[in-house]
């Protein structure tokens, strides 16, 4: 016969295992970056994640699931969800990374403007106001205008004008090389330039100067290497508890935290 003590050692031992299986399984890994207010470092934007990462930590919780955040480079967070070693990603447009699985309706949905010093005259107008456009800088790896093939093209075959940005702060680096005047134009999603803008407290040196025609929608994205039926399982999730989030309110509050409208999903 096994000792009361034994028994008791055993039984609490097998809950421990029980319950970190449990809490490991539940645990989502979320690949969020620099792109507020959709995605927000919460070190340097006093606290706030971001809408799309906010909207994720209250549905899953509801679900039984953690998230666990995990703020990298836009590149950098691609890659380790292409591998498996992230489960999702908040907020990338469809024309970013093809092969993961999309929620089934979109988080929000944005324009790329382009952006110079308010001293400047140029206007976009369409690809070939680029020519005069001068030098304009871009970040690595974006698909921009959601993958417009036309402006992909420019940027290809006038390499002198393009100043391509890696890592971090990638729009506050552009926003100072503006100011500097060392590039003449850079492109970014209007709610978030107009976000850094404000700030920065920068928005009477730096203007919007024209936008492609295209809303793209931006999306959680999947990782590939997911089972299907557990990306199945999450956007079931996502799409049933955006709805939740709606009725309750609750929606409503994550968005006016971040000045953000209804009504784009």
């Amino acid at each position: 016969m096994i000792p009361s003590t034994y028994f008791l050692r055993a039984i609490l031992l097998f809950t421990m295992l029980s319950f970190n299986t449990a809490t490991k399984a539940d645990t989502l890994e979320l690949g969020t970056g620099d792109w507020c207010p959709i995605s927000c470092d919460p070190i340097t934007e006093d606290g706030k994640k971001g809408y799309i990462v906010d909207i994720l930590i209250a549905i899953f919780k509801k679900n039984g699931h953690q998230i666990n955040e995990n703020y990298h480079p836009f590149n950098r967070n691609i890659k380790l969800a292409r591998n498996g070693l992230l489960d999702m990603l908040a907020g990338v447009y469809k024309a970013d990374v093809p092969d993961f699985n999309f929620s089934d309706s979109p988080q929000g949905l944005v324009v790329d403007t382009f952006y110079t010093k308010t001293s400047t005259n140029w206007q976009f107008t369409d690809i070939k106001s680029l020519r005069t456009a001068g030098s304009i800088a871009v970040i690595s790896g974006y698909a921009y205008g959601g993958g417009n093939s036309n402006f992909k093209a420019f940027l290809a075959t006038h390499p002198q004008q393009v100043s391509e940005i890696f890592g971090d702060k990638h729009l506050e680096k552009r926003i100072n090389l503006i100011i500097k005047g060392r590039v003449d134009t850079f492109i970014e999603t209007k709610q978030v330039a107009q976000y850094h803008l404000m700030k920065m407290g920068v928005n009477n040196q730096v203007r919007a100067a024209g936008s492609f025609k295209k809303i793209i929608p931006v999306y959680v994205a999947f990782s590939p290497a997911l089972p299907l039926s557990k990306a199945q399982q999450y956007k079931n999730n996502l799409t049933q508890g955006i709805i939740e989030l709606r009725q309750s309110g609750e929606l409503a509050l994550i968005l006016n935290k971040y000045g953000i409208q209804d009504g784009v999903y």
